[in-house]
């Protein structure tokens, strides 16, 4: 009997641990579910949220095209402005339809002008090719090159008279050359010239001892040239006195002169002379500037 009940006792303690052990296993299997579902439920939520998103954005669109319109009209984008206005009118007729058309017109308006001054530019930039097209004839019948081959230089003169008549027995020459080197360093030099004449046994001429050259242009550009001794001549006779001067200029200086429409000269010395270019003079000298471009 003692036996017995010992053998029930052991049978019920190992029904009771198998009873927990499985109670166990249970437990973490709902747990399993429980994590799976809140899982689900995140994602699921998360998807919500974004279909929340999806259906403000709808219902927002309108206004989303509107405000890209507005970014295309100030970045001057008018065709990606309008096509945007035409496609809001087509999916969205009653949508602030004022406001739409208003910006519409604006960027036909916008484009129009664009395409005018786009054309302006580009009859701008034909009537540019032809003025040099003639501008290249010009210079080539008014400028006259030689080579010479011992100071290997090509030299660009004018065929202009440079000769300006102040009085009955005044001139002064003033004449823009150019030199080019074989090695391709170009530069400017100035001849000027004074000149007396006697138009009578009784008048004897004189030297008028020039040396100093103001060039003042009516855009701004201005010029000084030291007419010293070292790079003067003179000649003279009976009946005439002559100064001459052959000047290197500063380069840059020269061409501030290119689009003078007015030069004032000034001859300083003994006595003090002063002219405006003639006709010749400044185109002359213009032209030797214009010529520096195309070589």
């Amino acid at each position: 009997t003692m036996m017995k009940n010992t053998f029930i006792m052991i049978l019920s303690l190992f029904l009771i641990n198998c009873g927990k052990k499985e109670l166990h296993n249970k437990v973490i299997v709902l747990e399993t579910e429980i994590s799976e579902l809140k899982k689900e439920n995140s994602l699921l939520l998360e998807e919500l949220k974004e279909m929340e998103t999806r259906i403000d954005s709808v219902a927002n669109l309108p206004a989303t095209i509107f405000s890209r319109s507005h970014y295309y009209l100030e970045k001057k984008q008018y065709e990606e402005c309008i096509d945007l206005l035409i496609i809001l009118s087509e999916k969205y007729p009653e949508w602030e339809r004022t406001r739409v058309n208003r910006r519409y017109n604006e960027a036909i308006t916008a484009l129009k002008d664009l395409n005018k001054e786009q054309q302006r530019l580009v009859e701008q930039e034909e009537r540019r090719k032809k003025r040099k097209a003639q501008l290249l004839v010009q210079l080539n019948n008014n400028i006259d090159v030689k080579y010479d081959k011992r100071k290997q230089s090509t030299y660009y003169t004018t065929h202009r008279t440079t000769i300006c008549q102040i009085n009955r027995t005044v001139s002064f020459g003033i004449e823009l050359y150019m030199v080019v080197k074989d090695n391709g360093r170009k530069y400017f030099r100035l001849r000027s010239s004074y000149t007396e004449k006697s138009h009578s046994e009784y008048y004897e001429p004189e030297f008028m001892l020039y040396d100093r050259i103001e060039l003042f242009a009516d855009n701004g550009a201005t010029m000084v040239i030291n007419a010293d001794s070292e790079n003067k001549r003179s000649d003279q006779d009976s009946f005439m006195k002559k100064e001459l001067s052959d000047i290197l200029l500063d380069t840059d200086a020269v061409l501030e002169f290119h689009d003078a429409n007015k030069v004032r000269v000034f001859f300083k010395g003994k006595y003090l002379y002063e002219f405006d270019m003639t006709f010749d003079q400044l185109h002359a000298f213009k032209e030797i500037i214009a010529k520096y471009d195309y070589i």
